[in-house]
């Protein structure tokens, strides 16, 4: 038997492609300026009803982590160039190196998860660890309603990764991480040019046109205004059966939580010794979980009284937001 550690209480979770890096570094020290500068930047689909993430972090490459050695395959690639592969030899000496795996299956085979042995469903997966004994891989991800550990036997595994040629899957990555010390240098000027972009709503994507496609995107405050948007138009009663209607108020809430960690980081880290802007990101943290009940709420109800409540704490996010964020940018320039 061999499991690789990972966060299983993570502040980041809603889409797996962000969620597993962070969940794969985030018990190492050596990452905390990483994950504070990496993560700050919110981003937003300008046609969001159109796309499977309207809203996240920007991170151009979720598999560029420094200090993380990764290897980039894809289905197409194992199938046509390494031939007659042995996968499940190819998944536990992984494991034994001390790499984690990012792949997609077919939930069908995958026990504990709603799709199971009811239809065919594509989802993605981190593979963590191996059973010899009992012949069993570990996965982490979405299972009926949480994020977590569950186990695939062997049999079923492979029956869960062939079966992915037959149904309609989108993502084709097989990559691979093995966490070694970060050799991320934590820079502040970087974090006041990050601060005064969000609060600008500047294009981040200009800036790496050779390595990221250009599409209709809205960064960081600027992001506000959409999501407002997107809570108007739940009059049209989309937003009652949409899948995003939670995501939504979700990743604010994770956003929030990076943004406390940034403060305590600069507090243990000497960069500042104001407490109170410890007070106000842990008061951003509680509004933000305000608004995530408060969707729920509405979801369930309908009322435009709930709808109102919903977009008046969006506002006063956003407020507070500034406040903090400026107030960092002052703290940081001394």
């Amino acid at each position: 038997m061999n499991i690789l550690p990972i966060n299983e209480n993570p502040i980041i979770n809603c889409y797996d492609f962000e969620a597993f890096p962070y969940n794969i570094v985030s018990l190492d020290p050596s990452y905390e300026g990483w994950i504070v500068s990496n993560y700050l930047t919110l981003v937003m689909q300008r046609k969001y009803a159109e796309k499977p993430v309207p809203f996240g972090f920007f991170l151009p490459d979720y598999t560029t982590i420094p200090g993380v050695k990764t290897v980039k395959l894809n289905r197409d690639f194992v199938s046509r160039v390494i031939l007659d592969i042995d996968l499940l030899a190819m998944i536990t000496n992984s494991i034994d190196e001390g790499y984690y795996i990012y792949l997609n299956l077919d939930e069908y085979f995958i026990p504990n998860r709603k799709a199971y042995r009811a239809y065919n469903n594509s989802h993605d997966v981190l593979v963590n660890g191996y059973d010899d004994v009992k012949k069993e891989i570990f996965l982490y991800g979405y299972t009926k309603n949480i994020v977590e550990q569950s186990r695939i036997s062997y049999e079923e595994f492979i029956l869960a990764y062939k079966s992915i040629d037959n149904i309609e899957n989108n993502c084709q990555q097989i990559d691979l991480f093995k966490v070694e010390n970060s050799t991320f240098v934590f820079d502040k000027n970087y974090i006041i040019y990050i601060l005064k972009s969000y609060l600008q709503g500047k294009d981040l994507s200009q800036n790496m046109i050779t390595i990221f496609s250009p599409e209709d995107l809205v960064f960081g405050l600027d992001c506000y205004e959409l999501i407002l948007s997107y809570y108007k138009e739940a009059k049209n009663n989309h937003f009652l059966k949409d899948f995003h209607r939670y995501k939504i108020p979700q990743k604010i809430l994770e956003h929030k939580k990076i943004i406390m960690n940034l403060v305590q980081y600069l507090y243990d880290k000497k960069y500042t010794d104001n407490t109170t802007l410890l007070l106000k990101a842990n008061k951003l943290i509680e509004e933000a979980v305000i608004l995530k009940n408060m969707t729920i709420k509405f979801s369930l109800s309908g009322r435009d009284s709930d709808l109102n409540s919903c977009m008046n704490r969006i506002e006063l996010i956003r407020r507070a937001e500034i406040i903090i964020f400026q107030e960092l940018i002052q703290t940081l320039s001394l």
